[in-house]
């Protein structure tokens, strides 16, 4: 019984640190979180705070400038070759940058873009399955998360909207303490 529970131990920390080992060592589409916003530069469309939505409300303004001055720029991305995963091309890519490093990407997956939501909702959770090894905690039922030693990657899916977020864990922290 003892070798028992000693081999399933041993199976689900191996799963564990394949899960996490891959999710520390992943890049989608050759992106990997660190590289230098001069790699995109000509690719983004930086908010600014002058966009339209930020000039209706002060408080979203107000957040978006604090960003800036606390040298936080978010990106949304204008290619097509750095907004796909599994082949699938995202609805929106936003890349987020700390002291001009990539610390965040998020892919928006819209339902109004796809004729069979649920089924591209499904591959791509697959593929990170697939990719990713078993993941680490699920909330919900509509989030399954990978969490490594420097990095996490979340999936979500609500009725519009499936999201695939990977962020770098200390700088993310960083970055939630100045807001």
């Amino acid at each position: 019984m003892k070798l028992i529970s000693l081999i399933s131990f041993l199976v689900l920390l191996q799963n564990l640190g394949i899960s996490q080992n891959a999710v520390d060592s992943i890049s989608f589409n050759s992106i990997k979180l660190g590289q230098h916003i001069s790699e995109y530069e000509n690719n983004f469309y930086y908010i600014s705070g002058n966009e339209a939505i930020y000039q209706r409300d002060s408080s979203l303004r107000n957040s978006i400038l604090n960003n800036i001055k606390n040298e936080i720029r978010e990106g949304i991305y204008r290619g097509n070759t750095l907004n796909t995963i599994n082949q699938i091309p995202a609805s929106k890519t936003t890349f987020f940058f700390y002291q001009g490093k990539l610390f965040k990407i998020r892919w928006d997956f819209r339902k109004s873009d796809f004729d069979e939501f649920e089924a591209v909702s499904k591959s791509l959770n697959s593929y990170l399955l697939k990719t990713l090894g078993e993941i680490t905690g699920k909330d919900f039922g509509l989030m399954l998360f990978w969490e490594g030693r420097n990095n996490y990657l979340q999936s979500f899916a609500d009725t519009d909207l499936f999201q695939i977020e990977f962020r770098n864990k200390d700088t993310h922290s960083i970055v939630t303490q100045l807001n």
